[in-house]
């Protein structure tokens, strides 16, 4: 029933304010939602490389096709920092110092508040002729992560 102050143009009848109400609600929930999706997307972790090993060919061939798995789970979901830090776990087990350093740092990329893959990050750096630079990353690290300490054990170390 349209309100008595209002009249229709004639042939057309007047939509009821509830049927306005709820497209104007319809509107604004479908802007917040865009939004909040544009804010996620913007949020994500950037998608990085997969680190692997410089020279496969020279690699044990039970440790190039264990590398090679581990490689095809971070294909598999390349955002997700505890499949990237296995890698690189697995890289620093064998001795593959620069690859795992690369593994670690992708891993601060994607996950910045974790302090365990920037200390291996810098452990790998002093396995390399680089090492007097792991003191330059040591100290920043304790400095951001007060209470974690590991962090401090290296900075008393290097």
């Amino acid at each position: 029933m349209a309100h008595p102050n209002t009249t229709p143009a004639p042939g057309r009848t007047a939509s009821p304010p509830l049927r306005r109400r709820a497209l104007v609600l319809v509107s604004v929930l479908a802007a917040l939602a865009t939004a909040a999706l544009a804010l996620h997307l913007g949020r994500r972790p950037p998608l990085l490389p997969i680190v692997s090993p410089a020279h496969p060919e020279s690699l044990d061939p039970q440790l190039r096709d264990h590398l090679q798995r581990l490689t095809a789970l971070v294909a598999d979901s390349p955002r997700d920092p505890a499949r990237r830090a296995t890698l690189a776990l697995a890289f620093s087990a064998n001795g593959l110092w620069t690859e795992a350093r690369q593994a670690f740092l992708d891993v601060v990329r994607i996950a910045p508040g974790e302090p365990l893959a920037r200390l291996h990050a810098a452990s790998a750096l002093q396995e390399t002729p680089d090492d007097p630079a792991a003191l330059a990353e040591f100290a920043p690290l304790a400095r951001d992560f007060p209470s974690f300490a590991p962090a401090w054990y290296r900075v008393g170390e290097a």
